[in-house]
């Protein structure tokens, strides 16, 4: 079964990705914030991570660097909210 992680601190998010991926025969594993993903993803090395940059504990970027550097062929898919970019035009 592939696993994929979750890394988002908005908990009805996370509990939407449980429901659609599990439901569609994916292992999922969430975290809220960076310090529970690096702990998940070094227990249950998941073929798919996908993070929200913005957590309350870590710099979205460090925990990337993080996850590749223990695996530098890990599926990343980055998440980020538009309204919290800086120099971002609704589209």
């Amino acid at each position: 079964m592939e696993k994929i992680l979750f890394v988002d601190s908005y908990l009805p998010l996370l509990d939407l990705y449980i429901e659609e991926f599990t439901e569609e025969g994916y292992d999922v594993i969430v975290a809220r914030n960076g310090k529970e993903a690096l702990r998940k993803y070094m227990e249950k090395f998941p073929q798919l991570v996908v993070v929200d940059l913005h957590l309350p504990d870590m710099d979205g970027m460090e925990l990337l660097n993080s996850f590749l550097s223990a695996n530098p062929h890990v599926l990343i898919l980055i998440l980020v909210n538009p309204r919290l970019c800086r120099g971002t035009q609704e589209v």
